[in-house]
């Protein structure tokens, strides 16, 4: 019978044998599915009759359902409910959560610039090198001292806590992190930044459940270092209340005399015109030594169409880019 049918199909309808293949592999299959939906279907009406009749026997069901079980519609893996009732006796194991900071390696290398080493101007260390040339040379058994070297920057990070933000804490955290473990600053230190009921903006140390002394708040000049070897760092969305007011810049001003200052900003750069920033000017910012305070900082414009006074104004770097922007 196959025979034939190979034959038919070669001769009137002038099908290849790969064709042919084709259309007895399809046939096949499409048989295949039908008995199983079939078979499935009658499935289902068995369950649903005894729900509503007595319970039959093997031999009952078997007439029910018009034939034997399939083994193809067995489940292929065993579903385990939840049932407080029953023991549950299933492996439990801990996954990963994922990172929040997609390329934190990237962040790290943006870092490398501020890695500077100064003397401590305390302590002092013994230089071997020189020590050795000295005996060697001058036969003097003294130690050459040398001084201990740290890193010339602290760090600030004030973390914004206001209700926009609760969706930044992994974020905040991870971020956190990598400043802490990477070395490139000498101390490091966290705030959070609140509103009170007045929209005014209050400083208190330490953030989420670290935060200490929550009623009472800090003064924005305790981050002031006076020798100016400290970056205050502020991670924000920019969308909050002492944002949309005004009430932010006193502080920022405040800080940006001082020191070097910078936001880190939670947004992409596309959102930032919905937040405070849309009244910010695209500005290229230049020092002549590292560690220049920001309102000492050499400020020009990206756009000639800009309208700010560059000579007011405060002078903020955004982490989430090369370049400047200035209210």
């Amino acid at each position: 019978m196959i025979e034939g049918l190979i034959t038919a199909l070669g001769l009137e309808l002038e099908l290849t044998g790969e064709e042919i293949a084709d259309v007895l592999w399809l046939t096949a299959h499409i048989r295949f599915s039908e008995q199983r939906i079939t078979a499935n279907d009658k499935s289902e009406k068995s369950l649903k009759t005894a729900d509503t009749a007595p319970t039959a026997t093997s031999s009952e069901e078997e007439t029910i359902s018009g034939e034997e079980p399939n083994q193809l519609d067995k489940p292929h893996a065993d579903i385990i409910i939840n049932n407080e009732d029953k023991d549950f006796t299933g492996l439990s194991f801990q996954v990963p959560d994922a990172r929040s900071l997609r390329e934190p390696l990237e962040l790290a290398r943006a870092l490398k610039p501020l890695l500077r080493w100064i003397p401590t101007g305390i302590d002092q260390a013994i230089d071997e090198e020189a020590t050795i040339r000295r005996i060697t040379d001058e036969q003097v058994w003294v130690p050459v001292l040398k001084p201990t070297l740290e890193p010339w920057l602290d760090l600030v990070l004030v973390v914004d806590e206001s209700p926009s933000m609760l969706i930044w804490q992994k974020t905040v955290l991870e971020f956190k992190r990598i400043l802490e473990h990477y070395g490139v600053f000498r101390n490091i230190t966290t705030w959070s930044l609140k509103a009170n009921k007045w929209g005014t903006p209050q400083l208190h140390p330490g953030i989420g459940l670290t935060r200490k002394n929550q009623k009472s708040h800090h003064s924005s000049s305790e981050l002031i270092a006076p020798n100016g070897q400290r970056l205050n760092l502020v991670a924000s969305d920019c969308v909050s209340e002492i944002w949309q007011n005004g009430a932010m810049l006193r502080m920022l001003k405040l800080w940006a005399k001082a020191g070097p200052i910078a936001i880190t900003q939670m947004l992409p750069q596309w959102l930032w015109e919905r937040t405070a920033l849309r009244v910010a000017a695209n500005t290229e910012f230049l020092s002549l030594k590292p560690g220049t305070a920001n309102d000492a900082l050499i400020a020009k414009p990206l756009s000639r169409r800009s309208k700010v006074n560059l000579d007011t104004g405060i002078k903020i770097h955004f982490t989430t880019t090369r370049k400047g922007f200035r209210y």
